[in-house]
C-alpha cells in the first residue's frame, strides 16, 4: 500500500514538474493539461487548483479559468491570492466592476504589499477617466468626479474606498441617460 502511494506521489510530482515547465516556457495551454491531470491522480489540491486557473486565463480560457478559481476557493475561501487572480480574470473578461468586487475581498484580507490595491487604483482612474470623457458638456468639469467619489469614497488611497457596486451599476444605468458610454 505504502508502494503504491509513493508512486502515485512521484507520478504527480513529475506532473507538476511537467506542467511548470510548459507554463515557464510560455506555454500555458500546454501546462494545463498536465495540471488537469494530476488534479486527477491526486484530486483537488489549492496549489494545483491555483496553477491550472493561471493556466487557463493565460490562454484565453475564461469560463474554464473562473470555474476552477472558484473551485480553489471553495477549498480556502479566504485566500486574497485566488481573489486577486478572479480580479484579474474579470478584468481581461472586460467585466470592471467583478474585478473591482475580487480586487476590494482581495485587498480586505491582505492589505500589504497586495497587487489588488494598485489594481483598484488602476480600474478607478479608468472608470474616471471614461466617464470624464463622455459626459454631456452640460455637467461642469468636475461632476463626474464627484460622483464617482460617492461611491468610492473621498478618500485618495485604496484602503478608504468603500466599493458599492449596487450604487455604481445604478450610477451607470442613470448615466447612460447622460451621454455616458464605456
Amino acid at each position: 500500500m505504502i508502494f503504491i502511494k509513493k508512486r502515485k506521489n512521484n507520478y504527480v510530482k513529475k506532473l507538476i514538474a511537467a506542467a511548470d515547465r510548459e507554463r515557464d516556457s510560455g506555454n500555458p495551454s500546454g501546462a494545463a493539461p498536465l495540471y488537469r491531470a494530476a488534479i486527477e491522480a491526486f484530486g483537488n489540491d489549492h496549489g494545483i487548483l491555483m496553477q491550472l486557473g493561471n493556466s487557463l486565463k493565460d490562454s484565453k480560457n475564461f469560463p474554464e479559468a473562473k470555474k476552477t478559481y472558484e473551485a480553489a476557493l471553495k477549498i480556502k475561501p479566504n485566500n486574497p491570492d485566488c481573489l486577486l487572480q478572479l480580479g484579474h480574470l474579470y478584468k481581461l473578461m472586460g467585466n470592471d466592476e467583478e474585478a473591482l468586487y475580487f480586487y476590494q475581498k482581495s485587498a480586505e484580507l491582505e492589505s500589504t504589499e497586495n497587487p489588488a490595491i494598485e489594481e483598484i487604483s488602476f480600474l478607478v482612474g479608468r472608470l474616471q477617466s471614461s466617464d470624464s470623457k463622455s459626459f454631456n458638456s452640460n455637467l461642469s468639469d468636475n461632476s463626474h468626479i464627484d460622483k464617482i467619489n460617492i461611491f468610492f469614497g473621498n478618500s485618495r488611497d485604496c484602503h478608504g474606498w468603500n466599493l458599492n457596486l449596487d450604487a455604481l451599476r445604478f450610477y451607470k444605468k442613470i448615466s447612460m441617460y447622460n451621454g455616458w458610454r464605456r
